[in-house]
């Protein structure tokens, strides 16, 4: 029988260990997005139906989605005040106040966050390069958009997609970015001098380190109740 070749990721949990399989395929969208939904699926992120993949993404919706993939944590309701005029849905506000207490996202100069619009995907790679703390690259290469657009391409969260600056996120485009980012090395600041902070690239990525899972590359031939060979 003929050998695969692909990319597993290994989960240790106590004294068990889970392997979950993917190819290595992001030349096909539909094959990229299906390998992202289930392995955000298993890591209790989000599950996309696969008949909704074109629908677009609210504002709210991403950054709750963003909140849970970037942390590892679901938020309990807390009843405090929202951060922003028109955020006022119980289920939406702690985590839209939260990642505006983290300086991922900022609303607008009239105190609104517009949460029911769609998000556009210019919008969309911004708020997860700042999750990463890559802004700091971003802003130095001339900030929003166009920074973090070249920040996105540099660590592969975007590939060879044509987007503009209306192109609004599909479900199946927020998976894909999600599966991307796991890999990309986060950015912490290192010191602060006087008033101004230093940031490094550590070797830190959500993958690894908030998720526990190492990636490893090479031909998978069976596991421990199956093999390719029978």
């Amino acid at each position: 029988m003929k050998r695969s070749v692909c990319v597993f990721l290994v989960l240790s949990v106590l004294f068990s260990a889970f392997v979950f399989t993917y190819a290595d395929n992001t030349t096909d969208p539909a094959s990229e997005f299906a390998e992202a939904n289930a392995l955000l699926s298993s890591l209790g992120v989000m599950e996309i139906d696969p008949g909704a993949t074109g629908e677009y993404v609210s504002r709210k919706d991403f950054v709750k989605y963003l909140y849970k993939f970037v942390l590892n944590s679901e938020f309990a309701l807390s009843g405090e005040q929202s951060y922003f005029s028109d955020v006022t849905e119980d289920e939406y506000i702690p985590y839209i106040n939260e990642m505006a207490k983290l300086g991922v996202v900022s609303g607008f100069s009239d105190g609104t966050f517009a949460p029911d619009n769609n998000i556009t995907v210019f919008e969309a790679i911004t708020l997860i390069m700042r999750a990463l703390g890559r802004d700091i690259i971003a802003e130095s290469n001339g900030g929003y958009p166009y920074g973090y657009i070249a920040v996105a391409r540099n660590t592969d969260v975007l590939k060879n997609e044509v987007i503009n600056v209306s192109s609004l996120l599909t479900k199946e485009q927020m998976a894909i970015f999600f599966k991307r980012a796991l890999e990309v090395r986060i950015f912490e600041k290192d010191v602060t001098s006087g008033n101004k902070s230093v940031y490094k690239e550590t070797n830190k990525t959500l993958l690894a380190d908030l998720y526990g899972i190492a990636k490893e590359e090479g031909i998978l031939e069976g596991t421990d109740i199956s093999s390719l060979y029978g």
